[in-house]
């Protein structure tokens, strides 16, 4: 493939989108890089106005299918009816209070109940935050400082988990993904590798005496949405137990692989669990539970092992009643058109690129799918090394011009709004981007 394809694609792009262009230099005046999350994507990005169910519409007026609903949050897609009636009515009772409301324990409930390993939860305002306290309370429970966690999976970026591996044949060592932190913390982060049993158990051995807890996602989001190995996690659930070290899993994204989460879908269960994005139905939440024990820890009279965890926005009244009303909806029925949406969807991509022999592998859980151009099995974040970037890069501009909102990364959300019009279309469209070849 050329580059003139992603050219053409971009520059089709450019000829749609001269108002996001325009607040995009109006943005570089006042945010770095013109934006306040993340990196933006060359040449600029879009600028949204609105959303509607599975629709969102630009600020020059088009229209698209909206298929990752802001970073997998919106699993009803936007402006459910339910959600925002509820968010509406709250509006004008309070936003938030410095006291306990009956949201967190209409919500707390519903987790505890789905979520077979959490007996106890509390709440933060993000994934981060999330994972932040999992790794507080096992170090409390423990007496042990260090943690392990998987080569490519992000937690979020602080300190204790902004590390990764400096390649592939390279483990324990790691780099820093912050500038000039403190070189002393290299010593307690230890590093394993995504769906390698034999390494990880290695590493995790070796250094068990010093082990608070293990961190891997079921699914590796940033990577890809990368899905685990079952013998793997089993493999991680059995030397922690044996070890007596905690495993926690970070679900942020993988929660909406099913009903229980993806712990469920793989019947492995941790000590620990970290939730976020589709858990708030489209506002600001982070969410930790898991054993009663551990989770004790919070509770002052714990003296030396209490873990303060305290937020001005924690449990907020809207973020809460949105997460309600948002799993209120999201029944087992509702789970399985979007995992049969997503399974049509998934061997559609791989029957359109067949017709142009364009090698694609396609990974993600439930509702949640990537596509990678590669004629490599995906099964950890080295194997996207490889990937056709250029090809990537055609067919996210490409789908943006057929009506189309993926990821940058080709990551995709398939939302309960939609049926199998809406798989169609998307198909439709990649037909369109592959045939200009």
């Amino acid at each position: 493939m050329s580059d003139s394809l992603a050219n053409f694609e971009i520059l089709r792009y450019v000829e749609r989108s001269p108002k996001s262009a325009e607040f995009f230099n109006k943005a570089k005046k006042y945010l770095p890089g013109g934006v306040t999350r993340g990196t933006p994507y060359e040449p600029y990005p879009l600028f949204w106005e609105k959303g509607e169910g599975f629709n969102i519409w630009d600020i020059d007026g088009i229209k698209r299918l909206d298929f990752f609903g802001n970073n997998s949050s919106l699993p009803l897609g936007h402006c459910n009816f339910q959600v925002q009636k509820a968010i509406n009515f709250q509006l004008q009772q309070g936003v938030s209070f410095n006291a306990p409301h009956s949201s967190h324990v209409e919500l707390a409930k519903i987790i505890c109940e789905r979520i077979k390993s959490v007996e106890l939860i509390r709440f933060t305002n993000s994934g981060t935050e999330a994972t932040m306290n999992c790794i507080h309370a096992s170090r409390a429970y423990t007496g042990r400082s260090h943690i392990a966690k998987v080569d490519g999976s992000y937690h979020g970026m602080y300190d204790s988990v902004a590390f990764n591996s400096v390649g592939e044949s390279f483990f324990p060592d790691q780099k820093m993904e912050l500038p000039n932190m403190p070189i002393a913390l290299k010593d307690t982060v230890k590093i394993i590798p995504y769906n390698d049993s034999e390494k990880s158990l290695e590493i995790i051995k070796a250094n068990a005496s010093q082990l608070a807890c293990v961190v891997v996602e079921p699914m590796l989001g940033g990577a890809g949405f990368i899905q685990a190995d079952l013998e793997y996690l089993q493999n991680l659930r059995q030397v922690t137990q044996d070890e007596g070290i905690v495993l926690v899993f970070d679900e942020v994204c993988s929660l909406r692989a099913g009903y229980g989460g993806a712990q469920a879908y793989y019947d492995v269960y941790p000590d620990m669990s970290a939730f976020g994005k589709s858990l708030g139905g489209g506002l600001p939440i982070g969410a930790f539970g898991g054993k009663r024990e551990i989770m004790d820890l919070y509770q002052e009279n714990t003296l030396e092992k209490h873990v303060q965890h305290s937020g001005s926005f924690n449990g907020n009244p809207l973020s809460m009643i949105s997460g309600v009303y948002t799993f209120n909806q999201l029944t087992p029925t509702v789970y399985k058109k979007l995992d049969f949406l997503t399974r049509k969807l998934k061997e559609g991509i791989k029957n359109v690129a067949g017709e142009f022999e364009i090698p694609v592998q396609v990974t993600g859980l439930g509702s949640l799918f990537a596509l990678h151009f590669n004629s490599n099995i995906i099964k950890c974040n080295f194997d996207t090394d490889t990937n056709d970037q250029d090809r990537s890069k055609q067919v996210f501009f490409g789908l943006l011009n057929e009506g189309i909102w993926p990821s940058q990364n080709l990551l995709g959300a398939v939302s309960a709004p939609m049926d199998e019009s809406e798989i169609d279309e998307y198909l439709y469209a990649l037909r369109n981007v592959l045939s200009r070849k």
